[in-house]
């Protein structure tokens, strides 16, 4: 169960800056963004961060990943590029394409207004300008959302192909353009882009339409059991900020969240009951009902 979006000023503007794309050159990244902040080199498991400074310039190439931060009107985030050598058209003078991008918010945004901190990317505005489902795997060790645009052209299908294949190299993948995003203690831990090459947790069924276009209070759409659409969900947690939120304790938290949920209620009647009070199976009371748990919202799911 994900709640959905909760208000913040900053949020309601999509995000500006041109954007970073699977299959772009390693030269293209650094004519649009510069030299990077740092490199990150990873050696099995080991994590390594070099700096311009004692590094010099690195090329991109891969295994050593371009680190920029980059900032908005509502957060500073952390980018990074993996890349791989795309040998097409020479095998002498391979280009390094980015194959894998993570981005990481550096203030904490909480999990409620997750797709808040999604039209604050330039990088997920692309992939998901003619709207995108939205799937979930929790489990105990991963708390995730997984959203895939509904509809690509020709041309954008068969790039993401090829760049799924890694521009040739292997055969062609079992999914195509993911945004991945992570959840950790309540909040956006990262959001990771790249080809679903194996196709994992790609049988999750969909829970619901995200309509980047729509008004805010207004993007977001419900999918039940049976495939329908429920009608566009409307913010809730309006007057707490996420930051606030967040350094609550957990009791609080519940608190606050279950009253701003009852005050949102009264103010709109469940679509199939007419009720202001009680469950409202398949749709939402302030936070997306899953069908499948009987309509009941556990506070305490979503805070731990």
């Amino acid at each position: 169960m994900l709640p959905l979006v909760s208000a913040c000023s900053a949020a309601q503007q999509i995000a500006a800056r041109a954007p970073i794309t699977l299959g772009m050159s390693g030269a293209e990244v650094r004519k649009q963004l510069g030299t990077p902040n740092l490199y990150r080199q990873y050696i099995g498991a080991t994590r390594r961060d070099l700096f311009p400074d004692a590094a010099g310039v690195v090329p991109p190439k891969p295994g050593i990943g371009d680190v920029y931060e980059l900032r908005t009107a509502m957060n500073s985030y952390e980018i990074e590029m993996q890349y791989s050598f795309d040998d097409s058209q020479s095998q002498l003078h391979p280009v390094p394409r980015v194959i894998f991008i993570r981005i990481r918010p550096d203030k904490r945004v909480a999990k409620v207004a997750y797709l808040n901190v999604l039209r604050d990317i330039p990088e997920v505005v692309t992939i998901c300008q003619r709207n995108c489902q939205i799937r979930t795997h929790v489990t105990s060790f991963l708390d995730m959302a997984l959203l895939n645009p509904i509809s690509m052209t020709t041309d954008e299908r068969q790039r993401a192909q090829w760049i799924g294949s890694e521009f040739g190299r292997y055969g062609p993948p079992k999914g195509l353009v993911e945004v991945d995003v992570r959840f950790g203690r309540s909040s956006v831990e990262t959001v990771m882009i790249s080809i679903n090459r194996l196709g994992f947790h790609a049988d999750e069924p969909v829970r619901g339409i995200w309509n980047l276009n729509a008004p805010v209070e207004q993007s977001y759409q419900a999918v039940n059991s049976a495939g329908e659409l429920g009608p566009p969900v409307a913010q809730a947690v309006e007057s707490q900020r996420n930051d606030e939120l967040l350094s609550l304790d957990p009791g609080r938290q519940a608190s606050v969240l279950r009253s701003a949920i009852k005050m949102f209620q009264s103010a709109h009647p469940c679509p199939t009951s007419g009720k202001t009070t009680g469950k409202c199976l398949g749709h939402y009371v302030g936070f997306i009902i899953d069908p499948h748990d009987g309509g009941k919202l556990s506070l305490d799911q979503f805070l731990t």
